[in-house]
């Protein structure tokens, strides 16, 4: 736990002053209490707002709906905590109003506290190297479960620690259920029941780390939404505030994770001299199905690999589905069928796009291929990492 020192309190109470003063950084009285509609809407009861002062992360803010369910719970008597978000995530204060003013001051006097409580978030910083987020999320909800309150994760979500880590490869681009299943199945996961949970900007990070293209957001804001419902917890629902361009001063290590390059192929570098692997990170299905996520996404794609089979028309191309174990292990569609059909999708995308299906020929084999990396732990649970990995359509030419 985080001791705090007569200098912590006097950088603390010197930052919430400036906080109070700077424009901007106070709600208007009448509305500092307003109620949000949506899961963190009133009654509220004790909140947990877990932050994090650690690198690749933007100092995190306490504005917007986190700002309004905030000041909520302090107006009704509730108690505000801060966990500090690192690799042992801790302690670091709480906060409850007393004695606010039943007249017209009274919501000066909340702007107060809550600026106090903005200023400790941008003062955070991390103890511990790397970021355990559901440690966070479960040591939050410890905290709120007793009034079921809420708790909001103000940070990119980017775990760094097993058995949530995203520094993993496949683990970003995972289906949305596996790595919430495979915490449930392992009795991992953190223990959310009758807490509200909130996602303050998901996804956004900070330099050194590269930003997450949208389709990985998307799917890294599903993940955290199914790991909420598998948790227990009542709701969910993910928000976005601004943030500060400037990344966090921390000497604590955290490890970057790697994001795929959003186009895959480019005609200079690849030409027709190698397969091209449209993989989880790049192509995006929903679960189970050969439905694309976003066609205008997959169009964008794959236009520069169009393009050159349409300047080289004697080119042909064998485009070949792969899948995870799921249907090995009794779960979900057959293998082969689902790899097949997959592939048929891309197929379509090229034919949209003027390349004559003559020249396509379309397979798929399920699980069966060189480069098929074991998926399942020794029970049989399906490993969201490895299985992302084998989920891919793969282009050869000739």
């Amino acid at each position: 736990m985080h001791a705090t020192t007569p200098t912590a309190r006097l950088i603390a109470a010197l930052l919430a002053v400036l906080a109070f003063l700077l424009p901007g950084c106070t709600s208007s009285g009448a509305g500092t209490t307003a109620t949000h509609g949506g899961c963190l809407g009133s009654p509220v009861g004790d909140v947990a707002l877990i932050a994090s002062g650690r690198q690749n992360s933007p100092v995190p803010r306490l504005d917007g709906t986190a700002r309004t369910v905030v000041a909520a719970a302090l107006d009704a008597g509730h108690t505000v905590t801060i966990i500090n978000l690192d690799g042992r995530p801790d302690l670091a204060a709480k906060f409850t109003a007393t004695d606010l003013p039943a007249n017209s001051s009274r919501g000066e006097a909340l702007d107060v506290i809550t600026n106090q409580i903005a200023a400790q978030l941008g003062a955070l910083r991390a103890d511990d190297p790397e970021v355990d987020v559901l440690a966070g999320l479960h040591l939050g909800a410890e905290h709120v479960r007793a009034s079921r309150g809420a708790v909001l994760l103000l940070d990119s979500a980017l775990s760094t620690r097993p058995p949530a880590d995203f520094t993993q490869p496949g683990v970003l681009a995972s289906d949305s259920a596996d790595l919430p299943r495979f915490l449930d199945h392992t009795g991992q996961g953190p223990d959310l029941h009758d807490v509200g949970i909130g996602y303050v900007n998901t996804g956004v990070v900070a330099e050194p780390q590269q930003p997450l293209p949208p389709a990985l957001v998307d799917n890294l804001r599903a993940i955290y939404t199914q790991l909420a419902t598998d948790s227990g917890a009542r709701c969910s629902e993910h928000l976005s505030t601004p943030t500060a361009a400037a990344a966090v001063g921390s000497g604590q290590p955290v490890s970057l994770v790697p994001i795929p390059p959003a186009i895959p192929f480019t005609a200079a570098t690849h030409g027709f001299s190698a397969p091209v692997v449209l993989d989880a990170a790049t192509v995006h299905f929903r679960p189970d199905t050969a439905q694309l996520v976003s066609v205008p996404a997959t169009d964008a794609v794959l236009a520069p690999i169009a393009a050159h089979l349409a300047a080289h028309p004697d080119v042909r191309v064998t485009i070949t589905g792969t899948c995870a174990s799921g249907s090995r292990l009794g779960t979900g569609p057959d293998p082969i069928k689902l790899s097949k059909e997959r592939a048929a999708a891309i197929a379509d995308r090229f034919i949209a796009a003027g390349i004559n299906p003559e020249r396509l020929t379309i397979d798929g084999v399920g699980t069966n291929f060189p480069q098929f990396v074991p998926d399942t732990d020794a029970q049989g649970r399906l490993l969201p990492g490895p299985a992302a990995q084998n989920r891919s359509v793969r282009l050869t030419f000739g």
